[in-house]
């Protein structure tokens, strides 16, 4: 990855408040004159491109219209495809990828549509302004994002069209020209050469196949007969060090160690032979010890059980061929120990990867019915939704979650519901456990006493305390270590005590403020002490 890339990766997710410009506003970001001057640096390039279309929000320095932060946003989106890809150029495959992008993006626009509309029903008179903006820019949205697909699309279409345009053309001039052909004693003299090459050729292609019939093993090895090769790489077996692999631009080749001199194999003993079916991971397995610790492995796909499957075999058959001549038994027996191992750790991972991948279906399935339950659109299907959580890309469903929190959700057991599944699904892509009570520098504060309160099964209070709103990351620490029936947590203005948060029975603990609640300085309150939880958790990281 180029240094252009890195540096625009670094600043995607300042990128990415471009959804949430307001209209009328001056957008800008912290790292927007860098991106400026990137820009126009870079070479031509698609991602020059769509830098400079996201880079035009910059300039309207009367406020940013809907439609220029709409296109923005397109321009956000193709910008982010093309970093993920470590590319600065759209291909047919990426340009298909782009595509699902702007399906996805459409899905959660559509979703914020449907929100607002809800929102705007039940909102105060001096809300509803801010509710229609944020609806006609995500419309915007909605229009610039379907537009997109449906040109990308026209384009993808028109590609195997060119093609086939191109082959008629090709065919009417081979036939005008044909019968202008005069057959000269050279062209007959040329003609007969051509066809005595491809005769070799094929009788040479009819040998490797009826020696491939004899070989025994699942590499289909066939002998090379020239008496040198001249190879690009060279690797020694790891199991079998008196052997090497040679290649030579797609071939590989297997063959003994003492017969290599810098970049040649001298076959005058006709030993080496070439593995005609032989793959990359193949080569690997052969030449690199995978459980040094060097490599982090992967669960293994039925491609990579193949590759270790043809290993086994060939190693096994050259020890069974030349075992007591260049082979020892000793060396038969570490290889044996260390596929063992290597069987072994094949079936860790994919126990593993099975876990993973039913926890990852569980929070899935979920995910799907609440979007389902409040009439929204899924954005991927649920396979794919699937991949995304184990390939920890789920913070688009933690999204959808709070939308649905934040607007739908007011019954104390759905609040604890929802609240402790996203709290799930962002562990489950983290893969690390809280970290409850960590000393740090947090230095979120408020400006009134903290409050904590113990209740007992009987309803009567057990223990209480206080703290100063100075002290906020040790009041919110104690809280959350406390065991507790029924623990409150809240503040104290003017000797009132105001409860934000109540947990049972050990659960996560859950605000109290319903949506229809007023009062700007509570949710500040509710904000912080809630800010705090989460970065206690290690949400935050």
């Amino acid at each position: 990855m180029n240094d252009e890339l890195v540096l625009i990766r670094r600043m995607m997710n300042s990128m990415e408040d471009i959804i949430n410009a307001t209209p009328g506003e001056r957008f800008t970001i912290t790292d927007g004159d860098t991106l400026v001057i990137l820009q126009r640096r870079m070479e031509a390039s698609d991602l020059k491109n769509a830098l400079g279309e996201y880079n035009q929000v910059f300039m309207k320095n009367e406020g940013a219209e809907i439609d220029d932060i709409a296109k923005s946003a397109v321009a956000m989106v193709k910008v982010r495809t093309l970093v993920e890809a470590e590319t600065e150029n759209f291909n047919a495959r990426l340009t298909r990828q782009l595509i699902k992008e702007y399906k996805a993006q459409i899905s959660r626009v559509i979703n914020i549509i449907k929100l607002s509309k809800i929102n705007a029903m039940s909102a105060a008179d001096y809300e509803k302004e801010a509710i229609e903006i944020t609806a006609a820019k995500n419309e915007a949205f909605l229009d610039r994002f379907e537009k997109e697909i449906v040109d990308l699309e026209k384009q993808i279409e028109r590609m195997p069209q060119v093609e086939e345009e191109e082959k008629p053309e090709k065919k009417e001039v081979k036939n005008v020209a044909k019968p202008e052909v005069k057959r000269t004693s050279l062209v007959d003299h040329m003609k007969s050469v051509v066809e005595k090459k491809k005769n070799q050729k094929d009788i040479g292609e009819e040998l490797r196949m009826v020696e491939a019939k004899s070989s025994k093993t699942k590499c289909v090895e066939i002998p090379f007969y020239d008496k040198t090769l001249y190879f690009n790489e060279c690797h020694p077996c790891k199991d079998m060090p008196e052997y090497s692999l040679m290649k030579r631009k797609n071939d590989i080749f297997f063959g003994l160690t003492r017969n290599i001199s810098a970049k040649s194999y001298n076959n005058s003993d006709h030993s080496l032979l070439e593995l005609t079916k032989a793959t990359e991971d193949f080569c690997q397995y052969m030449t690199e010890d995978l459980l040094s610790g060097e490599y982090c492995l992967l669960p293994y796909r039925e491609i990579d059980k193949a590759s270790l499957a043809m290993y086994f075999d060939f190693v096994s058959v050259c020890f069974g061929e030349y075992i007591g001549k260049t082979l020892s038994i000793q060396e038969y027996l570490k290889f044996k120990e260390y596929y063992n191992r290597i069987l072994m750790e094949m079936f860790h991972l994919e126990a593993g990867f099975k876990a993973k991948y039913y926890q990852a279906l569980m929070l899935a399935d979920r995910y799907m019915d609440y979007m389902s339950g409040y009439d929204l659109e899924i954005p991927d299907d649920r396979e794919q939704i699937v991949e995304n959580l184990i390939d920890k890309n789920g913070h688009r469903y933690i999204r959808d979650l709070d939308l649905i929190r934040e607007n739908h959700v007011i019954s104390m057991d759905s609040i604890d519901d929802i609240h402790n599944l996203i709290i799930e699904i962002n562990g489950f892509i983290k893969e690390e456990e809280p970290q409850v009570g960590t000393e740090d520098t947090w230095n979120e504060t408020i400006d009134v006493p903290i409050k904590i309160q113990i209740v007992g099964e009987d309803g009567a209070i057990e223990d209480e305390a206080t703290f100063t709103g100075t002290n906020l990351l040790s009041a919110v620490s104690g809280y959350m270590k406390q065991s507790a029936y029924i623990k409150k947590l809240g503040v104290i203005i003017d000797g009132k005590e105001e409860y934000l948060f109540i947990a049972r029975n050990g659960l996560v603990p859950v605000a109290l403020l319903n949506p229809e609640d007023e009062g700007e300085v509570l949710r500040g309150y509710e904000k912080s002490i809630l800010r705090t939880m989460i970065h206690l958790t290690g949400e935050d990281k």
